[in-house]
């Protein structure tokens, strides 16, 4: 059997219960939630709401896209803000290093429009662009850090082993090096 914690939640409750804290979940929860989990937790809550299922039932569906992660967790305070009876928008605001303040306002916008489907539908699209690029700009990096560690390991590696040799073969014929 799983054990359950309340954990307090920033909405004044008596807070949600979740499962119990993992290893995982305490040394790495300073971390925000990679972009590519929440571009695909948002195109999926965009699916679902723009087939009209209600906002606390998509999330609740939704939830079982981000199983196994660090958003999970989140995911149910938002469920619990939303059952609480705060807009869709408050309640992610108060996760401000998984959903940025555009993100938050366009959510806004699109509960206040009637629009929500289309603007999470937007906002997936706008995350997956975002991660894309974030990709590609860290391939681009790893090509020219690459040739800087080994030629950091060949210097290392001729100051080491082959100026001690040298230095050794100088003494022996009674020279000295040409820069001492």
């Amino acid at each position: 059997m799983e054990k359950q914690v309340a954990w307090p939640d920033a909405l004044g409750g008596d807070g949600v219960a979740i499962r119990g804290p993992r290893f995982a979940d305490k040394a790495f929860a300073w971390l925000p939630p990679g972009p590519k989990v929440i571009a695909d937790w948002t195109s999926n809550l965009a699916l679902l709401v723009g087939a009209h299922v209600p906002l606390l039932e998509a999330l609740r569906l939704s939830r079982a896209t981000v199983s196994g992660t660090r958003f999970e967790r989140q995911v149910d305070v938002l469920i619990h803000g939303i059952e609480r009876g705060r807009s869709f928008a408050d309640v992610l605001e108060m996760h401000p290093k998984a959903f940025d303040r555009s993100f938050v306002q366009l959510v806004r916008i699109g509960e206040e429009g009637g629009n929500l489907a289309v603007v999470l539908g937007q906002l997936a699209h706008r995350l997956n662009i975002r991660g894309r690029l974030y990709r590609k700009v860290q391939m681009s990096l790893a090509y020219p850090a690459l040739i800087v560690v080994v030629a950091l390991a060949a210097v290392v590696f001729l100051l080491a082993f082959v100026v001690p040799t040298f230095a050794r073969m100088y003494a022996d014929f009674g020279a000295t090096l040409p820069a001492a």
